[in-house]
């Protein structure tokens, strides 16, 4: 914790003011951004190679056989042709791989979607003066995590058992998710963040980049996948 500040989740009370920094502070709030930055772009980083062997193994093992799996069929037919190049071993190394990718997006998933939607209800509670659990992150969050993540799931999958069809539900919803992200986030930033905080040029321009990049992607994409639902 900063010095001059309570031991009160941040996401629970106002922010902090920084107004009040020594430049000893202030340098140590850029080395943690800094470290952040580079944590997401080593993570960014990985992400990329992993997509673009994932297509170079698609091209190389599913095309000569003219194979198109789709939705859960993917693991299970690369898996199978892994274990015709590897053996054993390779069929279950995919197995395992796909389990802690699923695994992995689900829990990021669970808190990403709760803290935004939960941060953001706790905002507009709070700029509506609520009281009570209305301004409470812990609520939120519950709500959140039990209903929409959890409950309201549940209901659909009994209702229509189409697992594939909700995936391409849910990539329209993250099509759509990103850009704003992107542009909400660069507007933050430049809006509200002190000047020894806000993000350089270079960072600036990619974030806008990207944020136009995956809205003109996202146009396409849900394009696409209306066709293929209708």
């Amino acid at each position: 914790m900063l010095a001059g500040t309570d031991t009160t989740a941040i996401e629970e009370a106002e922010l902090p003011d920084l107004s009040h920094l020594d430049s000893t502070q202030v340098g140590h709030l850029r080395d943690w951004i800094r470290i952040m930055t580079v944590s997401t772009t080593i993570a960014s980083t990985i992400v990329l190679v992993l997509l673009v062997a994932l297509l170079i193994l698609g091209a190389e093992l599913l095309r000569p056989q003219g194979l198109l799996p789709e939705g859960p069929e993917v693991t299970a037919v690369l898996s199978v042709l892994l274990g015709d190049v590897w053996g054993p071993p390779g069929a279950w190394l995919m197995i395992i791989a796909a389990f802690f990718a699923f695994w992995s997006t689900i829990v990021a998933n669970l808190d990403g979607w709760t803290r935004m939607f939960g941060q953001a209800s706790f905002f507009i509670a709070r700029q509506a003066q609520a009281a009570g659990r209305w301004v409470s992150m812990r609520f939120y969050r519950r709500i959140y995590l039990l209903g929409l993540m959890g409950v309201l799931p549940l209901i659909f999958i009994l209702i229509r058992p189409e697992p594939v069809t909700y995936l391409a539900i849910a990539g329209i919803i993250e099509a759509i998710h990103i850009p704003v992200v992107a542009f909400v986030t660069l507007y933050l930033n430049l809006r509200t963040l002190p000047a020894p905080f806000r993000p350089s040029l270079p960072v600036t321009v990619l974030t806008f980049a990207v944020g136009v990049f995956f809205a003109a992607f996202s146009i396409y994409y849900i394009a696409t996948e209306i066709a293929a639902l209708a």
